[in-house]
């Protein structure tokens, strides 16, 4: 894929937001480096076509008192998690694909 506006736009969201977050522990840190370091060394790197990787996006759908969430069982590699995944040339922002992905996935309309 080529490098284009909204490429550029989705790129800059993802370094804004791992730069601004704080991460809680060492090995949180590293992987926060990790994956910045990774979108300095690839202008495409929130597209599932850049390897070795690439910048994905998930959310955690909790119910209002706490207690319930929803999983789904990812097709590949058969575990159950929250609700993520890959970019989408439409998107502009990390929070956006992750509203996207939750509402897709869990068939719930108005999260």
């Amino acid at each position: 894929m080529s490098v284009d506006a909204d490429t550029r736009d989705l790129h800059t969201d993802a370094r804004a937001v791992l730069t601004s977050w704080t991460a809680p522990d060492a090995a949180q840190e590293e992987l926060r480096r990790t994956y910045l370091d990774h979108l300095d060394r690839h202008p495409d790197g929130v597209w599932r076509s850049c390897q070795p990787g690439h910048v994905t996006a998930s959310a955690a759908i909790v119910d209002p008192d706490g207690s319930r969430t929803v999983l789904t069982l990812h097709r590949k590699i058969r575990l159950w998690l929250q609700t993520g995944g890959h970019c989408e040339p439409a998107d502009t922002a990390l929070a956006a694909v992750a509203l996207r992905e939750a509402t897709e996935e869990s068939g719930i309309a108005d999260l």
